[in-house]
């Protein structure tokens, strides 16, 4: 057996739950009933595992959940407004090192670029490496 197999999984909703089933190149190999999609998934990749005497480790799944139209057009929306978020969230942590490092930089300490940027003293420490006593103007009050 292979060191990796993939399975195409299909989920659908019933009146006793969820029913999935796995194939391989089309043919149903595995089909399991669970009242929740992970629960039916899980049971899924045990029952694979168990019929071609592969680790559940080794097992791939790639999923298809039948969901009426408008749940997969929202789903869809949400993956992808979490995907931008995401992305955002990933810039806006570059932007915010770089100008910790720039302000730290032009001489401010780190407590007035933490002032500044919205964050604490040893947050600009961490994201500019510059420990207190190299900060320029050093932070204590004097």
């Amino acid at each position: 057996m292979p060191a990796f197999v993939t399975f195409q999984a299909h989920y659908e909703r019933t009146s006793a739950g969820w029913r999935a089933t796995a194939s391989d190149d089309g043919v149903a190999v595995v089909t399991v009933v669970c009242r929740t999609l992970a629960k039916a998934r899980a049971d899924l990749v045990s029952e694979l595992a168990r019929s071609t005497g592969a680790y559940g480790g080794s097992i791939a799944v790639d999923d298809d959940v039948a969901l009426p139209k408008k749940a997969a057009s929202a789903l869809r929306g949400a993956r992808r407004a979490r995907e931008l978020a995401l992305k955002a969230t990933a810039q806006a942590n570059r932007a915010t090192a770089n100008a910790a490092s720039e302000l730290v930089g032009a001489g401010l300490s780190l407590r007035d670029a933490a002032y500044l940027l919205g964050l604490s003293h040893a947050r600009v420490q961490q994201l500019t490496g510059v420990s207190a006593s190299d900060a320029a103007g050093s932070d204590e009050e004097k």
